[in-house]
């Protein structure tokens, strides 16, 4: 992903497609988050939810994009720490960082849901198929 930074440009110099590198895997290229919100969850206690702005991808420089990072701010009972979850929001209007975190937990309910009714279609079908060749 890449900031494109606000700059003067000179005659000679053509403005550049793509500004500094954001590399997810390296947090030397991160620099200061535009948002940061601290959420007490009452399940999964302490969580920080940070969001950098005005991103996109090298090959789809005309799209505009926020990263949002969530970290479980409490160890896990082993010790180590939780591996954080990101996130990509593509669109004009935004939620709230605390409304993103929320919404987000929502959907495991909704996936397993879909997962489950998708297998039962599955099964209901290769059921029909089998009983009705005969």
């Amino acid at each position: 992903m890449h900031y494109k930074p606000v700059h003067c440009i000179t005659q000679t110099e053509e403005p550049k497609k793509h500004g500094r590198q954001f590399k997810i895997n390296d947090e030397s290229t991160w620099w200061p988050t535009d948002a940061t919100v601290e959420i007490n969850d009452p399940k999964l206690g302490l969580i920080r939810v940070s969001q950098w702005q005005q991103l996109h991808f090298k090959t789809a420089s005309q799209q505009k994009l926020s990263l949002i990072k969530v970290e479980r701010l409490n160890p896990k009972k082993t010790g180590e720490a939780h591996r954080p979850l990101w996130l990509i929001w593509v669109g004009e209007a935004f939620l709230s960082l605390e409304k993103v975190w929320s919404q987000y937990a929502r959907r495991f309910g909704v996936d397993h849901w879909y997962r489950f009714a998708l297998a039962k279609i599955t099964l209901d079908f290769t059921f029909f198929k089998y009983t009705c060749s005969m």
